[in-house]
């Protein structure tokens, strides 16, 4: 990765976007020199300058959440910073995802998002995104968006293609907040939380509960196909997969966090199986 030309400012900084290379969310700005920018393509790990510190700083230096490098690159006037990063863990101080979310760790612009679907005979978990018996995965609010010649930012149209023909983002970027929750209701435990009292009942809770999922998903996903070799309606059939298929989601990641295996690790080992994939066929 080559030092992108850089018209940094009287003060010697030049404004730096962070977005996540896994879907483009944008995670924080903050402010680059020329000694941030080297250091950055030198470590592999972003920098900034910290203006209220007066030096150099490296992101997660004191947290552990750094940013891992992914690509670098400027605007049309080469005087501000396009960083893309991998996060390891939340990037914002508060433990959210990114600087832009509010308090809980949802995208600022919730308000616009469409309500979740009622939901009968469930107890809410105190994170208010999982719920005891089914744990229902609200719907992704996230987007990713791009700015066109004019430099309007717009939202790419609904469908399952992208613009440029590459299928639209599904997401599954949301579930770094899903994760965050749990790992934080791992390390407090507090009480009236349903992901406290599967901790608290050990791995074979935990993983009664995964058993249990896995079932629940394989009968409504026959159910579904059932539906579809008849020609009947699937609206319902395709709810009750979607929502077993969260369930088990939900219970695979406590267990992660029960055994205390971060998601990455479990990341790492898919993309070194697509990486070969004569060997493991996923994602040739």
């Amino acid at each position: 990765m080559t030092l992108p030309h850089v018209r940094f400012g009287p003060d010697g900084l030049a404004p730096a976007v962070v977005q996540d290379a896994a879907d483009g969310r944008v995670l924080m700005v903050a402010w680059m020199d020329a000694e941030a920018l080297a250091a950055t393509l030198d470590t592999g790990e972003v920098h900034f300058h910290s203006r209220s510190r007066g030096r150099l700083w490296r992101k997660g230096e004191t947290s552990g959440h750094i940013l891992r490098l992914r690509g670098l690159s400027t605007d049309c006037d080469d005087d501000a910073i396009l960083v893309t990063a991998e996060p390891a863990g939340p990037t914002c101080h508060r433990g959210t995802r990114s600087c832009f979310d509010d308090d809980s760790g949802v995208i600022a612009d919730r308000s616009a998002a469409p309500a979740a679907p009622a939901e009968s005979n469930l107890a809410a978990d105190d994170s208010g995104v999982i719920k005891s018996g089914t744990a229902v995965l609200a719907a992704s609010v996230e987007s990713t968006v791009a700015p066109d010649d004019s430099g309007v930012i717009k939202r790419p149209p609904e469908g399952p293609e992208a613009p440029d023909g590459h299928a639209a983002p599904e997401g599954l970027a949301w579930l770094e907040t899903l994760w965050s929750t749990i790992a934080s209701r791992a390390a407090q435990r507090p009480d009236g939380s349903y992901t406290t009292r599967l901790l608290d009942g050990g791995v074979d809770a935990v993983g009664r509960k995964v058993t249990e999922e896995a079932t629940e998903v394989l009968l409504a996903a026959k159910d579904d196909a059932v539906a579809q070799s008849v020609g009947a309606p699937r609206d319902a059939t395709r709810a009750a997969l979607s929502g077993e298929v969260a369930d088990l989601l939900y219970h695979a990641l406590v267990l992660m966090a029960e055994r205390g295996l971060p998601p990455s690790d479990v990341i790492a080992i898919l993309r070194a199986r697509h990486d070969e994939p004569a060997r493991h066929d996923q994602g040739s």
